[in-house]
């Protein structure tokens, strides 16, 4: 008794929700790896959705996608990101 007692104030100190659906777990907060997130109560990496734009590298920050241009690319990389032109 004492231990499920424990197990359940742990749940609630993590802020850890869930509920069985037809034999599934549903995902919640922190519930998946930092390298991923909550979709459709499954933990998947954020960034196999191809979030960011041309040009741009998707890496996960707290669970969720962060982009940015690649090296001597510049713009906006949720959009799309250019070459830099250097002058000569």
């Amino acid at each position: 008794m004492k231990g499920k007692i424990m197990l359940i104030a742990l749940l609630a100190l993590l802020s850890i929700t869930y509920s069985i659906e037809v034999g599934t777990i549903r995902c919640g907060p922190y519930m998946c790896r930092s390298n991923q997130s909550c979709v459709n109560r499954r933990c998947v990496n954020p960034c196999d959705a191809e979030p960011c734009g041309d040009n741009a590298n998707c890496d996960v920050l707290r669970h969720l996608p962060e982009c940015t241009c690649r090296p001597l690319y510049t713009g906006n990389p949720y959009v799309s990101c250019r070459l830099i032109e250097f002058d000569e």
